[in-house]
């Protein structure tokens, strides 16, 4: 049996306190990883600034700890240095890391991450079609033809092939 992980993560909300969520099993964040966090009824991507608390984990009532909802593989992680950075300036201006947080990184420049890396994830898998000989385009029945085309890559590991050239697992 594994040790269950517990993290403290940065909201970009006024919060004067860090809140404690819990890694699914099979999973791993590292300091300053963005991940996904269910916080108040909303969805939040929230920055990891704690890959250890348990400590702050043992204070709290066990019911009340959440899992987070997902790793955002997507966006780049955060630097240990940039959320020191981010400590200061918020004793500095007297408010909350989370403040801080937002400014740096606003609603629109996440979209706009999020964005260039599907960008980045459909020419791969423009890539791929090409050289496995299918068509691709953005078409209004396009998503038909991703699914198909996802599908079709993925039949190899399906058929008990350990490894497909085209999807690199």
């Amino acid at each position: 049996m594994t040790e269950t992980t517990f993290i403290q993560v940065i909201l970009p909300l006024r919060l004067e306190w860090e809140p404690v969520y819990y890694v699914p099993d099979g999973s791993r964040v590292q300091l300053g990883e963005r991940v996904m966090v269910n916080f108040a009824g909303k969805t939040y991507t929230a920055a990891v600034s704690n890959t250890d608390a348990r400590k702050e984990a043992s204070e709290m009532d066990a019911g009340r700890i959440k899992p987070i909802s997902g790793i955002a593989e997507l966006l780049q992680p955060i630097t240990k240095e940039e959320i020191e950075l981010w400590r200061k300036v918020a004793g500095y201006y007297l408010c909350t890391v989370g403040e801080v947080y937002k400014a740096a990184y606003p609603d629109w420049k996440i979209s706009e991450e999020k964005v260039k890396a599907r960008k980045a994830h459909i020419q791969k898998l423009k890539e791929y079609s090409i050289a496995a000989g299918l068509p691709f385009s953005m078409e209004p029945q396009a998503p038909a033809r991703l699914k198909f085309i996802l599908s079709w890559l993925k039949r190899p590991l399906r058929k008990g092939v350990t490894y497909c050239i085209w999807c690199q697992k």
